[in-house]
């Protein structure tokens, strides 16, 4: 883009006309082509892109053959959702310079967004012609999202690794004692709080095929897998995750609607294992380009092949807002999620509620860092243990902080930190837990 910039500027540099009755009818009261142009810019960067829209179209009427009034309008268009004005204006920018890539970058995104995405592929396969070195310069990560977007088959994966301290591998109360149905219970060793040293495993895919770049219908799917070995022996506190979902996605230009089945295990020890079957959907709309609503939930059925009581159905809802700050993707997420659970046993029974708010961050030297913050709350339909007492009620503040250092496209390295506060009326579920981790990455 620094080409068509420097052609742009050295065709509008001191560019000043005189106050005819044309430029008055065509231009308003502008006395010049750079006044008319700061003014649309300063419209634009407070957000008006509506009016700065209306006002580039003013200018386009004194100066129709002006490549900084046709290139700016096109983008503003485009961003005000003016789609076909945006083309014609990017057709005749086109006409101006002919040979720059990052140009035919801009159509093609502006061509996917009109649902002519066999265009748009034209367009990104001059754009290499013109600039073969294009994937590996200032603009490989618009080619990389406009080639994606315009993909019938798309597939990711990833794998990481590390090292993990946790603060209470148990997620037990500090206290040699708790006070139970009026009882002190001495509790055993093991069933006290326990610090360990650990490493983890985990690796993910996913894909997504659809027939051809102008349906909206996507097949999905996704794999992962997650162990975790602590070295402590006493006790041991292994885990090992799996999951495999599938199911059907339609995408739009301001939607996205998503339904998978799935199934997922969790086994701890080699002994305790539960599986979770199931559906989870997902609906995405962009209110604006920066302002998303986001709803999703999920029903599932249990099955704890040691603690049967807990068996039976479990269901979650909730709904987010997300909120873009720029094109570089600091973002913040905020919501409310709702449980509940019906399980074999009625004393097992809950309903819980979850606020959550998520920053996303993009630092200097390739590094983004993810804020989180929650508070969840679970009321059961009876008491914490057999011993009796009030119906069981927990409150829960998780925080976490995590970073990402990218040092190449596919390895990156990641570091974070989470904490948790569980408080209960019942003492034996009140602890508190710190978990570090430091790990790779290799993105594919």
């Amino acid at each position: 883009m620094r080409t068509l910039t420097a052609l742009i500027a050295s065709s509008v540099l001191c560019l000043t006309l005189a106050l005819t009755s044309v430029s008055q009818v065509c231009a308003g009261s502008f006395l010049s082509l750079e006044e008319g142009l700061a003014s649309a810019r300063a419209i634009l960067g407070s957000g008006r892109s509506e009016e700065a829209f209306r006002l580039y179209l003013d200018l386009l009427r004194g100066w129709p053959e002006d490549p900084a009034v046709n290139l700016e309008l096109a983008r503003t268009a485009h961003k005000a959702g003016h789609i076909t004005h945006a083309l014609m204006a990017y057709e005749r920018v086109m006409e101006f310079v002919p040979d720059n890539a990052g140009l035919r970058l801009e159509y093609a995104a502006a061509l996917q967004t009109a649902g002519q995405n066999e265009l748009a592929a034209g367009q990104l396969v001059e754009a290499k012609r013109l600039d073969p070195d294009l994937a590996e310069g200032d603009f490989s990560q618009d080619l990389e999202v406009l080639e994606r977007r315009g993909a019938t088959l798309l597939g990711s994966v990833r794998l990481a690794g590390g090292v993990i301290y946790d603060s209470n591998i148990t997620m037990a109360p500090s206290q040699k004692s708790v006070r139970l149905g009026g009882l002190d219970i001495i509790l055993d060793p093991e069933s006290r709080e326990k610090e360990a040293w650990g490493s983890y495993l985990h690796a993910t895919g996913e894909m997504a095929w659809r027939p051809s770049p102008d349906s909206p219908w996507w097949l999905v799917g996704d794999v992962s897998g997650y162990h975790r070995w602590y070295f402590a022996k006493n006790p041991r506190r292994n885990l090992t995750f799996g999951r495999a979902a599938g199911g059907l996605r339609y995408a739009r230009e301001n939607v996205l609607a998503e339904i998978r089945l799935k199934a997922e295990t969790l086994l701890e020890n080699s002994e305790h294992s539960v599986s979770l079957y199931g559906g989870e959907g997902t609906l995405v709309y962009a209110v604006r380009p920066n302002w998303h609503l986001i709803f999703r939930g999920g029903l599932n059925h249990r099955d704890d092949q040691e603690l049967r009581d807990r068996n039976g159905l479990y269901t979650w809802s909730g709904i987010y807002g997300r909120y873009f700050f720029n094109d570089q993707g600091p973002s913040l997420l905020f919501g409310l999620k709702g449980y509940w659970a019906d399980t074999r046993t009625p004393r097992f029974n809950f309903t819980g509620l979850e606020p959550v708010v998520n920053i996303n961050l993009n630092l200097p030297w390739k590094t983004e860092l993810m804020l989180g913050l929650s508070w969840h709350v679970e009321q059961y339909d009876g008491p914490a243990t057999v011993l009796g007492g009030p119906d069981r009620r927990d409150h829960q503040w998780k925080t976490s902080v995590f970073a990402v250092k990218k040092l190449s496209d596919n390895f990156q390295i990641e570091a974070g930190w989470q904490y948790i506060n569980n408080r209960s009326n019942s003492e034996i579920y009140q602890y508190g837990q710190h978990i570090f981790l430091l790990g790779w990455a290799l993105v594919f």
